[in-house]
């Protein structure tokens, strides 16, 4: 690992290409990280982690950053002027040559070096969600940036262990002493080895997957991706017919959206925010796998039915899209679970954080599966404003084989 103290000292490798229609892509691993130091206002001034303080809930807080590594394949360059990432990037940039920059976790990454990414022109981003970049292109450089945590789904310590056979340290560097980039030239070899050692270890995850798809282009942006690139290889011809026959309308699909929601993850009243002893949570870690191989899902498209016949669609068969009018709605538990933001027109509502324990009036969307459940728990006058079916089948079997 070498100090820079310039972007001229670094090592350009004599790159390796592939070409295809859309232009010309690098094979080197290009990788970048940084280390932050957290500060904590208190008694008017910024300082360190205090152990004494129990709670931090409403103390001001901020990160700096004090380092900066970036690796060209083996070798690793640290730096204590982040501002000297904006002429390492110019760099390594090459206008008739795309080249990819990996980083663990990009979004922690992308919100400190935001102003200097910026400067280049932040394009087709790619985001689960706000500041959390999967991958996005700085267009005046030709580089792309991509998150490797989206590729693996683990932390850079368990991805080393999946995927490489050097294990990242962990636990010598002590995060709660202030630092800044005047420490820099002065850490331990134990400190530096541990910031070598994340750059390393990104370069190894990455090698892996160039190895497993031939090019750093050809690696999917994800882990589903991995997924979807394995099953696409198995599905049948007919497989893209079937499902265009099920697209939903723009109708349809609003309620679909309407109906979807999350786990009910909330305590029973009576005990929140209280601490029990000798109570222990329970959870099946991941039951994806076999929930899709013994249920029935739908496979056609969705029709809507007249109300009054919903008795001739048995829930066993077919799969229901109800929107419902409830009047004098009561919880007849503890344990609420009618969601008030996925309620519409709601009147009168007593609210259990986030939950209706009773209200004189609301609409909802529920699927044949929460019906049933709402009315384990609920008492309430109902109306059934719209029915849609779809008729319910064991998903097709080379799906099935395939997991």
């Amino acid at each position: 690992m070498k100090f820079i103290t310039s972007a001229e000292q670094l090592n350009i490798p004599i790159e390796k290409v592939y070409r295809n229609k859309r232009g010309v892509y690098s094979d080197t691993i290009y990788t970048f990280d940084i280390e932050t130091t957290s500060l904590f206002k208190i008694g008017g001034k910024w300082s360190g982690f205090d152990k004494s303080i129990i709670d931090y809930s409403d103390i001001e807080k901020c990160a700096v950053p004090y380092v900066g590594m970036f690796g060209i394949n083996d070798d690793v360059y640290y730096f204590n002027n982040m501002y000297l990432f904006e002429d390492i990037l110019k760099k390594v940039s090459s206008k008739k040559l795309t080249k990819f920059l990996f980083i663990h976790n990009a979004g922690f990454e992308f919100q400190f070096m935001r102003e200097i990414f910026d400067k280049f022109n932040v394009v087709d981003m790619v985001a689960r969600k706000p500041r959390a970049p999967i991958q996005f292109t700085l267009e005046k450089l030709n580089i792309v940036v991509r998150c490797s945590y989206a590729l693996t789904g683990l932390s850079l310590a368990d991805s080393a262990k999946s995927y490489t056979k050097i294990e990242k340290k962990s636990g010598d560097l002590d995060y709660n002493i202030v630092r800044s980039p005047l420490c820099v030239p002065y850490m331990t070899e134990k400190e530096k080895g541990y910031i070598e050692y994340d750059i390393k270890t990104l370069t190894e995850i990455i090698r892996h997957f160039r190895k497993e798809y031939g090019h750093i282009k050809n690696i999917p942006l994800t882990s589903t991706g991995e997924m979807r690139r394995a099953y696409t290889k198995i599905i049948p011809s007919y497989h893209n017919n079937m499902i265009k026959k099920m697209l939903p309308s723009v109708l349809e699909y609003s309620r679909l959206r309407e109906c979807f929601a999350g786990g009910i993850s909330k305590p029973n009243y009576l005990y929140a925010k209280q601490v029990l002893r000798g109570v222990y949570p329970w959870d099946i870690a991941s039951s994806y796998p076999t929930e899709l191989l013994r249920n029935k899902y739908p496979q056609s498209a969705l029709l809507t039915i007249p109300v009054e016949h919903d008795n001739m669609y048995s829930n066993e068969h077919y799969a229901k899209i109800y929107v419902l009018k409830l009047e004098n709605v009561v919880c007849q538990k503890f344990n609420t679970y009618l969601q008030y933001a996925k309620c519409r027109n709601v009147k009168n509502p007593v609210i259990d954080n986030g939950r209706i324990i009773c209200c004189d009036y609301c609409e909802i969307t529920y699927n044949e599966i929460d019906r049933d459940l709402f009315y384990m728990g609920y008492k309430a006058q109902e109306t059934i404003l719209e029915l849609w079916v779809a008729r319910k089948k064991y998903l097709p079997r080379y799906f099935l084989d395939f997991i």
